[in-house]
């Protein structure tokens, strides 16, 4: 199946959050089963979380992935 690689978020306002995903498909899947699988999950981020106001979703594998920046404890 599909899984997540990565994903972010960022709170735009007290009710609207923006949500980036990169998620790694399985490499038969047709670029229209890809527009498809990211149609669903969008709905389904969308119905159970409705402050989701910005979805991005990108297609792509672990091993391209970007780490993530460092992050400050406080």
């Amino acid at each position: 199946g599909s899984r997540l690689v990565t994903h972010r978020t960022m709170h735009l306002g007290p009710e609207e959050v923006l949500a980036a995903l990169k998620i790694e498909f399985k490499e038969e899947l047709s670029t229209h089963d890809i527009e498809d699988a990211i149609d669903a999950v969008e709905a389904k981020l969308r119905a159970e979380l409705p402050h989701l106001r910005r979805i991005w979703i990108e297609p792509g594998h672990a091993t391209h992935s970007v780490p993530p920046p460092e992050t400050k404890e406080r």
